[in-house]
């Protein structure tokens, strides 16, 4: 009988899904022919998105559905991090998260390591990477601010913004709302969001960060240069962000909800609702939420990236 990959001998394992059709909307995972048995594979190759006749080939050699699940050493994933961040913990890296590069972990891990394994799943399982096969697990065809007439067939709308949204004889459509755009598209093209997602902005417009969330309200850049950015950011209740700097931008805070705990160059204050608070470039800054705080934050300077937050390992 064929020995199968022992898990210490590999770099990174993932979750292989049996393929139930030759799709072409996931990536494929081809095992070793020789270690075909139960249990643990090792991994032949990977290939992206095929098309039905490849997909139907590689099923013919037992390639499995890559499930997007990963299981990894910690040093082994430490080492891949350190070539882009400097850090000693979770919470440091996951503050800088805006400093890998963007893109997807098959490229830059699972294809380049040197051993790789794959574990068999044959349960029920669907991928929901598309916004085809997530409307498919809908129960509602509205949710949000959304009307929809009676003529409107097949058609769901998820509408996260505040502005209300009319579909009227809507056939066969996915309508996606939310502060990082709209997204209006036929059902059967909605897995091609990746081609043309690229020519949007690069900065994500709403976020959920482990301290509560933020989201863009405006951007402008004037005709010298100069630029603002808008955003309402909401901290919960003893939670807050870590001390900081940054270096092409000043900031100033409005302070609408709740209160917080502010260290502003080394002078710690109690903030509430109505006070404003401004932060110049190169000064170090940190706040907590006694209660859940909400505040605007306005940022302006000629250089406004997310790059520009320079996390300090000391508290302010």
């Amino acid at each position: 009988m064929v020995k199968v990959v022992e898990a210490d001998a590999v770099e990174l394992v993932l979750m292989g899904i049996t393929p139930t059709y030759p799709s072409t909307k996931y990536g494929y995972v081809v095992p070793k022919m020789d270690s075909l048995d139960s249990g643990l594979y090792s991994v032949l190759n990977f290939t992206e998105k095929p098309d039905v006749t490849t997909a139907e080939k590689l099923i013919a050699e037992h390639a499995f559905w890559n499930g997007g699940v990963f299981a990894f050493r910690l040093g082994y994933i430490m080492e891949i991090v350190r070539q882009y961040i400097q850090a000693n913990t979770f919470v440091a890296i996951r503050s800088r998260y805006g400093e890998f590069p963007k893109i997807s972990f098959d490229y830059e891990v699972a294809e380049k390591a040197q051993s790789v394994a794959v574990v068999p799943f044959s349960g029920g399982w669907k991928d929901l990477g598309t916004w085809n096969t997530l409307t498919d697990e809908l129960r509602e065809h509205a949710i949000g601010n959304v009307v929809i007439d009676k003529e409107s067939e097949n058609t769901h709308v998820i509408n996260e913004l505040e502005l209300p949204i009319m579909c009227i004889g809507a056939r066969n459509l996915v309508i996606a709302a939310s502060n990082d755009g709209i997204l209006i598209s036929d059902k059967s093209k909605s897995e091609n969001i990746k081609t043309y997602a690229d020519r949007l902005q690069c900065r994500p417009m709403f976020e959920e960060c482990h301290w509560g969330e933020y989201k863009i309200i405006d951007t402008t850049k004037f005709s010298n240069g100069y630029k603002s950015l808008t955003m309402q950011l909401k901290i919960k209740a003893d939670k807050g962000i870590s001390c900081q700097v940054h270096h092409h931008r000043d900031e100033v805070w409005t302070i609408i909800n709740g209160e917080g705990e502010l260290v502003l160059d080394g002078i710690r204050s109690v903030i509430g609702r109505g006070d404003t608070v401004t932060i110049k470039k190169g000064v170090k800054h940190a706040i907590r939420a006694i209660s859940d705080l909400t505040f605007i934050e306005v940022q302006s300077g000629e250089l406004l990236s997310e790059e520009d937050i320079e996390m300090l390992d000391y508290k302010c």
